[in-house]
């Protein structure tokens, strides 16, 4: 038994009251002078003894009628039912629905959502008067379409009934979150939860949420009814993610697309077959097999006809759960590379000029722009893709932090030191940690490239296959060089004879820089007038300008996720342009972008653009005036396809961590029923109204035994 008012029961020591005044009225003894024998014989016993009875009958009636009022004050509840007999007491009820992809499973009973509607409109047809409930569906998480608890069953009814299936992917954890709030608006003392979910372990909980505190956002008596639909692990293949390795976009050049295919299930797929579209055209189509729970990289290949934005999907053929069999990705061609040259050195300008118009053909083209350091400003550096800084002793300290901001913010560097015999210490390269710069000694015969990474993607399409390293590359002669410190952040792309760098690698925050140690004049080395030169400062410049949308590339979005990118992620667009900015989803439908500053943890400021979440996924496009400037990507959350079943440890140890006790979660299946399961656990019964009749039956007793007492006397 439960009292819904505890408190009152203090009223109980009220029950002391007729024991004192029964005592306190108790008549003392008279000595009265009498003939013994007279009286004694008129004396009957059995009298006295009624009398004595009465007595008692009287003062136990009226500590009972005490009694059962202050118990009926108290609201005592009983858990059970008793037919049709008692009292219904107020329940409140949470009805958290999981609408995620993976209900789209279905057995003989039909698909997984529908019967998890049917359960959800049996607990609303039990409500009786007095009862609230509220519907939250996962896909509506954080928010919720209701965010107040409703009396009207058929508002409710109607909320479940337009439920459909959704990509987004939330978790009974973070629907528990925001029902918790909900429940807490409730003043009844019966509250319910009730989960209908397909019970996978993923959508109990995402791995990454590991819930260490006890947060207790439940009552201890609030009830919880787990519905499971369906029992068995789906055979199912997906595609956990795609990517696109470090490469050079360029047309004509093959780009390499990455797959992760896995079998969820538990037994082996042979040949399943997986094709990738480019464009909407098929371009390619493999196979791959697995055992259950194994999972296997397939890597397809496409060569780009032209530049711009292209698009491609990769595809599993049909089996259980087909709404994680494709996977959408996108890629851009630079259509032209904006470099800009900061030089105090003139003798390094018409080598690098000339280099960079030679290579000015159908696959990207170069516009370069000359500057002085002095000149570096934050207009001049968001316009360009590559920086190149050749000759340049000395920068002024605000332009050494507009620099520091670019390249945290994503832009790329190319270095060259000065034609100078002399040492320079290049302190402006501290800004992006590169110290302890050294000057070479003159050797009279010079060095030679000693080894070339030609793992390093800048390398990718330059040389035939099977050439070592010493063939690949025409050295040039090196009298004099830049030593670089090798550590783990700056990585030797081309190391020379005596073990220090010629070309190097390091990055810092978002951004990349490639530096030589050599200028590009004639001074220290005849590297300006070698064969490489060309080649290597163009495969730089495509290399650092392809790393740039490799990055916005490869960021995927997931369905009912904030949506934020960077102008730095597009392509260069004017300023008036970024003020007309919209969306369009794969059905072109627009959407307009919202806009704001904002400063990143390198302390430099850039224009961040925002959208509400999207719950389609496919390819999304950013459009400036009538021209696209951006794709992304928005691919179903991979913890969708796995169809694993959490444990019942894991689900009562998650339930436990937000306050809900073991001994009131009740674990079910679709074939349960729910009319028995909510009568027999539900807190049904409220006795007040016994007590209350007691109290009067025992008032009318009181006063019939009462006035026959006075009849007596």
């Amino acid at each position: 038994m439960t009292f819904l008012n505890p408190f009152v029961l203090f009223g109980l020591v009220a029950a002391a009251i007729p024991i004192l005044i029964h005592l306190l009225n108790k008549r003392k003894l008279r000595t009265i002078e009498f003939s013994t024998l007279t009286f004694l014989k008129e004396l009957q016993k059995n009298k006295m003894r009624k009398i004595t009875i009465r007595q008692w009958l009287l003062l136990l009636l009226r500590t009972l009628i005490v009694v059962s009022l202050v118990l009926a004050f108290s609201r005592p509840a009983l858990k059970g039912n008793f037919g049709t007999y008692g009292s219904h007491a107020k329940t409140s009820l949470l009805i958290i629905l999981d609408n995620t992809a993976s209900m789209t499973l279905h057995n003989e009973q039909g698909k997984y959502l529908d019967q998890a509607k049917e359960k959800a409109l049996q607990i609303i047809s039990l409500m009786q008067e007095g009862d609230d409930a509220a519907i939250l569906r996962l896909s509506d998480l954080p928010a919720s379409a209701m965010q107040t608890l409703s009396h009207d069953k058929q508002k409710l009814q109607s909320l479940v009934n337009e439920t459909s299936l959704s990509v987004v992917h939330n978790t009974i954890e973070d629907a528990l979150r925001a029902g918790s709030t909900v429940l807490q608006q409730s003043k009844n003392f019966n509250k319910e939860i009730y989960i209908l979910t397909d019970g996978q372990q993923t959508t109990l909980h995402s791995p990454e949420q590991t819930n260490k505190a006890q947060e207790r956002l439940y009552e201890p008596f609030v009830k919880l009814f787990y519905f499971t639909i369906g029992a068995s692990v789906p055979e199912n293949v997906g595609i956990e993610r795609i990517t696109i390795p470090p490469t050079l976009l360029q047309v004509q050049k093959p780009v390499t697309v990455s797959a992760v295919v896995k079998n969820y299930g538990t037994t082996r797929k042979e040949h399943h077959l997986v094709s990738m579209s480019i464009n909407g055209t098929p371009v390619m189509q493999k196979n791959i097999s697995l055992n259950g729970g194994e999972q296997g990289t397939l890597n397809f290949t496409f060569t780009p006809l032209r530049p711009g934005f292209i698009t491609g999907v990769i595809e599993l053929e049909d089996d259980e759960f087909e709404t994680d069999n494709k996977r959408y990705f996108s890629v851009y061609v630079p259509e032209q590379i904006s470099v800009t040259l900061v030089t105090q050195d003139q003798s390094q300008v018409p080598f690098i000029t000339t280099a960079l118009e030679v290579t000015n053909t159908v696959s990207s083209s170069v516009l370069i722009k000359q500057l002085s350091p002095s000149q570096l400003s934050t207009t001049a550096l968001n316009s360009s893709d590559v920086i190149i800084l050749a000759g340049v002793k000395t920068i002024a300290l605000p332009q050494q932090e507009l620099l520091r901001q670019f390249i945290s913010g994503g832009g790329a560097l190319i270095f060259f030191p000065t034609s100078d015999s002399q040492f320079v210490a290049y302190d402006y390269l501290r800004i992006i940690g590169i110290d302890k710069v050294q000057l070479s000694s003159s050797q009279p015969y010079g060095s030679h490239f000693e080894k070339v990474d030609l793992e390093f993607p800048m390398f990718s399409g330059m040389f035939e296959p099977g050439i070592s390293s010493k063939q690949s590359i025409e050295s040039p002669d090196v009298f004099r060089s830049l030593s670089f410190p090798v550590s783990k952040n700056v990585r030797p792309v081309i190391t020379l004879s005596n073990n220090t760098p010629f070309l190097w690698l390091t990055e810092y925050s978002n951004g990349k820089i490639l530096g030589y140690s050599v200028p590009a004049s004639t001074s220290w080395s005849n590297f300006p007038v070698k064969g490489v030169f060309v080649p290597l400062l163009n495969q730089s410049i495509i290399y650092l300008a392809s790393q740039i949308q490799l990055v916005a590339l490869n960021t995927q979005y997931f369905p009912g996720e904030p949506i934020e990118f960077s102008t730095a992620q597009m392509k260069k667009l004017n300023q008036a342009a970024i003020h007309h900015l919209r969306l369009a989803d794969p059905e072109q439908r627009f959407t307009p972008l919202r806009s704001y500053s904002k400063v990143t943890d390198g302390g430099a400021t850039k224009t961040v653009f925002n959208a509400e979440p999207l719950l389609n996924v496919g390819h999304y496009y950013v459009i400036a005036q009538r021209e696209t400037v951006m794709t992304m990507v928005v691919n179903i959350d991979s913890h969708e396809s796995n169809g694993t079943r959490a444990t019942e440890a894991e689900i009562r140890s998650l339930l436990a961590s937000y306050g809900i006790e073991p001994n009131n979660v009740t674990l079910l299946t679709f074939h349960s029923s729910m009319h028995d399961v909510i009568l027999q656990s539900r807190f049904g019964i409220e006795l007040w109204k016994y007590f209350v009749l007691l109290a009067i039956l025992c008032a009318i007793a009181e006063m019939i035994i009462a006035r026959e007492k006075r009849n007596d006397d």
